[in-house]
């Protein structure tokens, strides 16, 4: 799944006409590492505002967007599903849609019963 930061880094790559290549030698990481990035698999981190904005001279609101985009990132939680069989993927998704409907008392019942 492409993130912002993803959707970011892929159009100012396009804009200057650079591959993932060059963009991930440019930030000294393997183009595997920055596709797993811009695919949300792994956390960006939070010096490339500063070093994406001085490597390719971002005006103002480019570096706005791209902090946000990074912060955005980091503050994605993960979860690896290759362990889970159906059933447990499908009781983690559908508690993580109900979480915000829930009360106080109800989050606190469960969280009891999963300590």
């Amino acid at each position: 799944m492409l993130t912002d930061l993803g959707k970011f880094l892929r159009k100012l790559r396009i804009d200057r006409n650079l591959l993932l290549k060059d963009m991930a030698d440019l930030l000294n990481v393997s183009p595997a590492y920055l596709s797993s990035i811009e695919n949300g698999k792994k956390e960006p981190p939070f010096d490339w505002v500063v070093k994406i904005s001085n490597l390719y001279s971002l005006d103002f609101d480019q570096n706005n967007e791209l902090k946000r985009c990074v912060i955005d990132a980091r503050n994605l939680i993960r979860i690896d599903f290759k362990n889970f069989d159906k059933n447990n993927q499908d009781i983690i998704l559908s508690f993580a849609r109900k979480l915000d409907g829930l009360d106080s008392d109800k989050r606190n019942e469960i969280l009891n019963l999963l300590k």
